[in-house]
């Protein structure tokens, strides 16, 4: 039963696609801080 909300394959689709999207907003956010302390990373 409990698994019967994630049988929905546009449902499933958009949790995945969500969930990319978060884990790269993630990654994107860090750039600018690598880039502009560039010496304090390295």
């Amino acid at each position: 039963m409990k698994n019967s909300f994630l049988k929905n394959k546009s449902i499933k689709s958009f949790l995945d696609f969500f969930s990319r999207i978060l884990i790269s907003a993630i990654f994107i956010s860090a750039i600018p801080g690598k880039i502009n302390e560039f010496e304090r990373t390295v």
